[in-house]
């Protein structure tokens, strides 16, 4: 049912890259508040490695979970690890870090309260690259919309591949946490209206809290 999967987009913190360490701390503030209601194994993706170093470096000053990291270079044994963290029925509460789009973002079967919520960090842009430039040309030249091809709609691939983690059975519950000013605007906003689940636009930590007592606890 659609009321299974809250989805809340939060268009008040910038992950712009030129804005990614100003807004730190009001990220790190509402994966707290949401992490702190319920007992459960949530996981946080990140738009690049580097943005998952500074955030970890951040959430291990505080208490009350535990951490589970993702590493650029990890063999099957050491991904296999990482899921085995997101354990069923959990006496404590798991933060897993990943990057959006990486390993953990597509195949990952984390059912029941295996996971209760993802927060998605960024749109995913995929990063500037002489083939991507000469993508962004070539849909120039024929349609008119080169960074729409070569950059939005990829980045909203790997945003919904990644939403599709929380609800893997029909009796799964969770909730998806987007925060970026682009969430605001085309074409993310359409589709996440069209996304089967219940649509909510926050800007704060408290707001966060909020919505997000009633739907886990009840």
């Amino acid at each position: 049912k659609k009321e299974q999967l809250l989805i809340m987009t939060d268009a008040t913190v910038s992950l712009y890259y030129k804005d990614r360490e100003q807004s730190l701390d009001a990220v790190v503030r509402r994966i707290l508040k949401a992490t702190a209601i319920k007992t459960g194994n949530y996981l946080v993706y990140t738009p690049s490695f580097a943005y998952l170093e500074l955030l970890h470096a951040k959430l291990e000053k505080y208490e009350g979970f535990e951490l589970i990291i993702q590493k650029e270079r990890m063999s099957d044994f050491e991904k296999e690890a990482y899921l085995e963290g997101f354990t069923f029925a959990p006496t404590s509460t798991k933060i897993g870090l990943a990057v959006l789009g990486g390993s953990f973002s597509e195949g990952v079967d984390l059912v029941s309260d295996r996971l209760s919520g993802i927060f998605i960090l960024g749109v995913g842009y995929p990063p500037p690259s002489f083939e991507k430039d000469l993508e962004k040309e070539y849909f120039d030249t024929i349609l008119n919309d080169g960074v729409s091809y070569a950059y939005v709609y990829p980045a909203l691939n790997k945003i919904l591949q990644t939403m599709g983690r929380v609800i893997r059975t029909e009796k799964d519950h969770g909730f998806i946490l987007l925060m970026d000013r682009r969430y605001n605007f085309s074409p993310y906003r359409e589709h996440l209206a069209r996304y089967n689940g219940v649509l909510k636009r926050v800007s704060s930590a408290e707001e966060i809290e909020r919505l997000l007592t009633p739907f886990l606890l009840n």
